[in-house]
């Protein structure tokens, strides 16, 4: 969950603090921090899915 924030904080400073980059460098910084922020939410997905794996075995067990 910390990485998630974090990322968000980075989402909102790239969108309000950061000002404008310029066009030759524009679209290779964003494909970058794309590909990062990609990386992330493809790692926590995977996680929520084990953890939900965890609880269905441990339902399966109480039952």
């Amino acid at each position: 969950m910390r990485s998630f924030r974090e990322l968000q904080e980075l989402h909102k400073m790239w969108k309000e603090e950061l000002g404008p980059v310029g066009k030759e460098h524009r679209e290779v910084i964003w494909d970058r921090f794309k590909a990062a922020t990609k990386i992330i939410n493809d790692k926590r997905q995977v996680y929520y899915k084990e953890i939900d794996k965890v609880y269905e075995v441990n339902l399966e067990t109480q039952t």
